[in-house]
């Protein structure tokens, strides 16, 4: 995973978690759920 990559992950993360309220003890859900979007996405526009 490149640097871009990992920072487009944390700020989409980041974005679902505010949507979903932030709450507590679920960032690794947030990443993951984040890694799937954005990289699926990728593979989507290549």
């Amino acid at each position: 995973m490149t640097e871009v990559e990992r920072d487009r992950i944390k700020r989409r993360a980041h974005a679902l978690w505010r949507e979903a309220g932030s709450p507590q003890g679920r960032d690794r859900e947030f990443w993951e759920r984040a890694e799937l979007q954005v990289l699926k996405g990728q593979s989507a526009a290549q």
